[in-house]
């Protein structure tokens, strides 16, 4: 009968692997909320210009505003800036979540 003992460790790298690993963690932590931050601020400026456009559209004595005119359902740039604007500042939640 042959009885053969084999340990399940290599002491010494396994503690220097861990750190590694905690310090690639942090970094990829770090790089997700910066991106968080950009999307947010990103989404944030889109809303904002969007709301101001409009803004002088509706103000604007040569703008394309017409209130007796019945609503359309075109589309404009301000309404697309708009949802793109919320839709990155929503997706920058799931960015601070996840660092």
């Amino acid at each position: 009968m042959i009885i053969a003992k084999v340990n399940a460790q290599i002491l010494g790298s396994t503690l220097n692997n861990h750190k590694v690993k905690a310090d690639l963690f942090l970094l990829k932590a770090k790089k997700q909320k910066t991106a968080g931050w950009l999307v947010l601020g990103g989404g944030l400026a889109l809303c904002f210009v969007s709301v101001a456009n409009a803004f002088v559209q509706v103000n604007s004595p040569n703008g394309n505003y017409n209130p007796s005119d019945p609503p359309s359902a075109k589309i404009t740039i301000e309404e697309i800036m708009a949802y793109g604007g919320a839709a990155a500042m929503l997706t920058s939640i799931t960015l601070f979540i996840a660092s």
